[in-house]
């Protein structure tokens, strides 16, 4: 047997030979060789890995962008503008937002702001705001008209009266000894009381229907009176608890009190009432129905009564009353609180704990005061040590008295209440402040019109008409606020 003989000219391969030629073979398009070349073409997982942080530093950005948002919202809040007339100009914090209309939306930073309405022929007006975070606050904010005075008595005329209702002043002419009273819709005048009274000292009037506790100068007899004096148990308590049982001796002081009613009319006319001789101060309280007095006898009775105004019914308030020098009684608008004037000293007393007590020890006396229209506060001029003279204002539930500050005030300074936050002050200038104590918050009010250049002697007002009575020595006026 014959073998086939191998061809001698081919050289033997090496193992690595072997295996380039078969890495050529499978990738013909990158030669290889035992190194491997790293490969540019990304992967799958590098793709996710690079969305990855693409999407993060998105969500970065955006979450910073609404977190920076979110603190501009979560730090403001919005306030929406009620407002009476429009367009108006505003100013918040004395910086100008333009022209507003009623139901315009203002977003403010959260804290206290200062906002000012102003537009032409009305009053400035000036509010504060609390805002919120968050907050949706929603604010009615009435502009008024500059007031203009009226001249309703142009002689002077004494305890002039605006009743409850606005609707008419009552008053004791100067001229020729009579009341009258004055309509302030048409300004007709009418007379009270039938009859000229000389000796008047002093008039408390009734701020309803038109009744007056007249004290004149000894004992008139006046046409179609009624003596009471001798009348056992009318105006004089008897059998009460402390009281007597017997009608104790009157005791006169010269000056005669008289009930002057223009509805108490018998068939024989318009009938005044002469009070016992014992009366001593009287005033009505704010309904009119009801008075209190000092009851003062001959064998040493000092007490505080209060009756029907008829003195038909009566109630011994106080048995042991201090005894007061010439006092004078302002009774407040509840049923409880009544100021006193005595010996330069301003007291309180309260009807139903039935005290007497000096709440007002810097009160500067002979000054004015004012009660509340809610009964609740009253405003008095307070004398420092060092002779300066503040306003203050007392609430009877506290027993805590401010000071109202920033008022230029002196010892003639006139003052009432609006409502029961709001007070007006007499500044002078021919212009007043409308101050509300609540909120901290001023109003200037020019005048316009007749103006007077006389010191106001007494201011009053009705909330029902929005009528400002103002009292001077030259005569009456009167302006809507």
């Amino acid at each position: 047997m014959i073998e086939e003989p191998q061809n001698q000219s081919q050289s033997p391969k090496s193992p690595q030979d072997e295996l380039d030629e078969l890495l050529r073979q499978s990738r013909a398009t990158r030669p290889m060789s035992g190194i491997k070349l790293p490969d540019n073409k990304p992967t799958g997982d590098r793709n996710w890995l690079g969305v990855g942080i693409v999407g993060l530093a998105v969500i970065l950005v955006a979450g910073t962008g609404y977190l920076l948002l979110s603190g501009i919202k979560f730090g403001t809040g919005e306030v929406i503008l009620g407002l009476n007339q429009s367009p108006v100009a505003l100013s918040i914090d004395d910086k100008s937002y333009g022209q507003v209309s009623n139901g315009d939306m203002i977003r403010l930073k959260v804290g206290q702001h200062t906002l000012v309405l102003t537009r032409e022929g009305f009053l400035n007006l000036t509010e504060m705001v609390e805002v919120s975070r968050s907050q949706q606050l929603a604010i009615n904010l009435e502009l008024l008209p500059i007031p203009e005075i009226q001249t309703v008595i142009d002689h002077p005329v004494s305890f002039v009266r605006l009743n409850q209702d606005g609707s008419e002043m009552a008053y004791l002419d100067s001229q020729d000894k009579s009341f009258k009273t004055i309509k302030l819709d048409d300004s007709s005048i009418a007379n009270l009381f039938k009859g000229s009274f000389s000796g008047v000292t002093d008039v408390m009037w009734s701020r309803v229907g038109q009744s007056a506790l007249v004290k004149i100068t000894g004992r008139p007899t006046l046409s179609n009176m009624l003596d009471n004096r001798a009348v056992q148990g009318r105006y004089i308590p008897l059998g009460t608890p402390g009281g007597r049982p017997d009608q104790a001796p009157a005791k006169s002081n010269g000056v005669s009190t008289w009930l002057f009613d223009d509805d108490r009319k018998p068939a024989s006319g318009w009938q005044p009432i002469l009070l016992s001789d014992s009366v001593r101060e009287a005033v009505f309280s704010a309904d009119g129905s009801s008075i209190i007095y000092i009851y003062e006898t001959a064998d040493g009775e000092y007490s505080l009564v209060r009756a029907w105004p008829d003195g038909l019914e009566w109630e011994r308030l106080i048995v042991e009353m201090p005894r007061l020098e010439t006092p004078q009684f302002t009774w407040g608008p509840d049923d409880r609180y009544v100021l006193v004037q005595t010996a330069g000293k301003l007291m309180l007393l309260d009807l139903i704990a039935k005290t007497l007590s000096e709440p007002f020890p810097d009160y500067a006396a002979g000054s004015q005061f004012a009660f509340s229209t809610d009964g609740t506060r009253v405003a008095y001029l307070a004398k420092s040590e060092d002779g300066t003279i503040r306003l203050k204002t007392y609430d009877f539930l506290s027993g805590v008295a401010v000071v109202v500050e920033g008022l230029a005030v002196n010892g003639e300074t006139s003052m009432v209440w609006t409502t029961g936050n709001s007070l007006m002050v007499a500044t002078g200038g021919q212009s007043f402040e409308l101050v509300n104590v609540e909120r901290g918050t001023r109003m200037t009010i020019p005048l316009a019109g007749n103006t007077t250049s006389s010191q106001i002697e007494r201011m009053e007002y009705s909330k029902t008409a929005k009528v400002l009575m103002l009292v001077t020595d030259a005569g009456v006026s009167m302006m809507k606020v």
